[in-house]
């Protein structure tokens, strides 16, 4: 998985028997678990990019984990949920898609003539 470094010395601190890999395989396997389908148009068309997404989500969730643990510890029971990760999963899914629009309308340039636009407007 992907351990940092800050993430093995976090959950040192955090837990002397917690294991950065650990966490993030059980953050993986929780995120994999959720029956959510890709709602994005560019997850759609791209599974690998929906499973880079999965990825990602799991990632924040085991971060939040050892936040957890440094801060309580909180209790495992207390964990953010499937719909705290379903929210991760989703909020990214879109964040891909406004990127991507973003980027095909700056290639268009879309945005200088409205800049050049009000630069006429102006004078």
């Amino acid at each position: 998985m992907t351990e940092l470094w800050l993430d093995t010395v976090a959950c040192r601190l955090a837990c002397p028997e917690q294991d950065a890999n650990e966490l993030f395989a059980r953050a993986w396997q929780l995120v994999d678990e959720l029956p959510l389908e890709a709602s994005g148009f560019l997850s759609r068309e791209d599974a690998a990019l929906f499973t880079t997404l999965r990825g990602s989500a799991a990632s924040v969730l085991a971060r939040i984990w050892i936040a957890g643990f440094l801060l309580g510890p909180i209790p495992e029971s207390a964990w953010p949920n499937y719909e705290l990760a379903a929210i991760f999963l989703g909020a990214l899914d879109r964040q891909a898609d406004v990127r991507a629009l973003n980027e095909s309308l700056d290639s268009y340039g879309f945005l200088a003539i409205e800049d050049q636009n009000d630069d006429e407007s102006d004078g």
